[in-house]
């Protein structure tokens, strides 16, 4: 329950947000499992497609720069890929890296498109990394 003032909501502030969590987070503890970290230490390969093996290894090539979507982010996913068919999302809950407030952050159905504000520590919710392209 740390204010990360992650309250960014357009086209790439869930890169900012992800930080600025990250930082919060991490600040008296390295190590943790939260959605933004989950995010930011996201590697795929080279297809695009299928996530690095970890540990790496030195013939495999890796790409990162992915983050945790702000709400705005999320819903440009829910209507332009969900809606559409071009992708498939689990009919459930997914993370933002927008703060509600200093105990809870957005989350979206993409079965309804409905955001709610979900307690930072609820296990509720998938984690869905989007990259800067």
């Amino acid at each position: 329950n740390k204010v990360t003032n992650a309250r960014g909501d357009g086209i790439y502030a869930g890169e900012s947000n992800t930080k600025l969590i990250i930082a919060q987070q991490t600040i008296d503890n390295q190590s943790g499992t939260f959605a933004a970290l989950l995010a930011a230490n996201y590697r795929v390969q080279g297809d695009g497609i299928t996530p690095c093996p970890i540990p790496t290894t030195e013939s495999v090539i890796c790409y990162g720069g992915w983050y945790l979507p702000s709400a705005n982010e999320l819903t440009l996913l829910h209507s332009n890929l969900q809606r559409q068919g071009i992708t498939t999302f689990a009919p459930d809950y997914y993370w933002s890296s927008t703060e509600y407030n200093v105990g809870e952050a957005w989350i979206q159905n993409f079965s309804t498109g409905q955001f709610i504000s979900s307690g930072k520590s609820s296990t509720l919710g998938h984690v869905r990394a989007v990259s800067r392209f």
